[in-house]
């Protein structure tokens, strides 16, 4: 990026709006300020170069630029959905300073970008959804919580993400404000709109999977623990101290803690992989969440050896991995792509940064999907996990316009 500008605030969604209509464009954004996050948005523009990496040894053909992107779950089993893109303007968002650095590869695109801040957006059309089906009915998402609680009784995991796939297609289809309605109903520290072509991946996730800087100091933050707020301030303040002094959210998250202290071992110095924070509650507009802490410093300069030793997410698979990787599989029977992948970017200093795609709506071609779950043990009631279920996907079926009411008809 050789052309650098300096631009008055503006609030980063009315910007990324005036590029909605483009065929590809990527904003990543911030829209809740955290004490390990949320101080930063990005919005890339006008596209370069992409990369559609077979490996993850793959990812080293990226050149020292801004690479914006995600990694399907399957990957590197499958890759039908993994790329990075790089564009010829990069904006990042100071959400602290409220400055705007604009990083743009000449002065063409730069005054191509000043030119499309002055268009004016027409007022947008509401999507209306034709249809929605779910993969699991009730009866069927119970027998299968039963299932993996009698795999964790001989033995063969401790703890299992099952999850649950949401499917349908658009009538009228406005995705930016299907973004934005996501914003305003679950907003988040990890929020995105891309598009790239037909693909669109709109997601408000609070997780973090992992986090460097360019001196190689690591961190993760997996949530494992949920509980469904109330309106009523005491009684949500119970709630809150219900989650965090619960044995089986505790044990969950202990053992996703463990697993991701095992990931980061692999790759960072001797010594330097610790856990500053452990079952910390967190705030959200539906949902308070436990996660914990773990950090660490590379042994060496391979930055995607951690993403590869790390991937997928933990929260997402269960414990030991490979073993809840197999079992999922065989249960959930269908693959879960770009949801429980991570989404994210990679800068030219060698930082990066990643959330785990959950709260996640995938648009292809005007068909939809979005999926939702919840780690299962041996302490779990089936009815409890399909309660949770259905808890964790109220951000997304309000910004679809659907009732809490319309989707358990869905799930039968």
């Amino acid at each position: 990026m050789n052309y650098k500008k300096q631009l008055e605030w503006q609030d980063p969604v009315e910007i990324a709006a005036k590029f909605a209509d483009k065929k590809c464009m990527a904003f990543l954004h911030s829209g809740l300020k955290t004490n390990f996050s949320g101080n930063k948005s990005l919005l890339a523009v006008y596209p370069n170069k992409f990369l559609i990496p077979d490996s993850f040894e793959d990812l080293n053909k990226l050149e020292q630029d801004y690479y914006f992107g995600f990694i399907e779950y399957e990957f590197p089993e499958t890759n039908f959905n993994t790329i990075f893109y790089s564009f010829h303007v990069v904006l990042i968002f100071d959400h602290e300073t409220k400055t705007i650095e604009l990083n743009a590869s000449d002065e063409e695109h730069y005054n191509n970008f000043i030119k499309r801040l002055k268009v004016d957006i027409e007022p947008p059309k509401n999507s209306k959804i034709f249809r929605i089906f779910s993969h699991f009915k009730k009866d069927e998402y119970l027998k299968c919580v039963d299932i993996i609680r009698n795999n964790i009784i001989d033995g063969e995991v401790y703890q299992a993400n099952f999850t649950n796939k949401f499917y349908g297609r658009f009538d009228s289809l406005n995705a930016f404000d299907l973004y934005k309605k996501l914003l305003t109903a679950s907003p988040s520290v990890y929020s995105c709109y891309i598009k790239f072509d037909d693909k669109y991946v709109i997601s408000s996730s609070p997780e973090q999977f992992v986090k460097m800087d360019k001196d190689g100091n690591c961190e993760t933050r997996p949530i494992k623990g949920t509980a469904r707020r109330s309106n009523d301030p005491s009684e949500d303040d119970r709630i809150k101290e219900i989650l965090a002094g619960c044995e089986k959210n505790r044990a969950e998250n202990l053992m996703l803690t463990d697993l991701m202290r095992n990931d980061f071992n692999r790759v960072c110095d001797a010594g330097s992989v610790l856990v500053p924070k452990l079952f910390e509650i967190s705030t959200y507009s539906h949902l308070h969440h436990m996660s914990s802490t773990i950090i660490g410093k590379l042994a060496s300069d391979d930055r995607f050896k951690l993403l590869s030793c790390s991937f997928p997410p933990g929260s997402m698979t269960g414990a030991p991995k490979l073993a809840a990787i197999s079992i999922l599989k065989d249960i959930e029977m269908i693959p879960r792509g770009i949801y429980s992948g991570i989404i994210g970017y990679f800068a030219p200093d060698k930082s990066f940064e990643f959330s785990v795609a959950i709260r996640t709506l995938l648009i292809n071609e005007g068909n939809f999907e979005f999926q939702v779950g919840g780690g299962i043990t041996i302490d779990s009631a089936a009815n409890d996990e399909f309660e949770e279920m259905i808890t964790k996907s109220l951000g997304i079926i309000k910004a679809l316009g659907i009732t809490e009411e319309e989707i358990r008809k869905v799930v039968g």
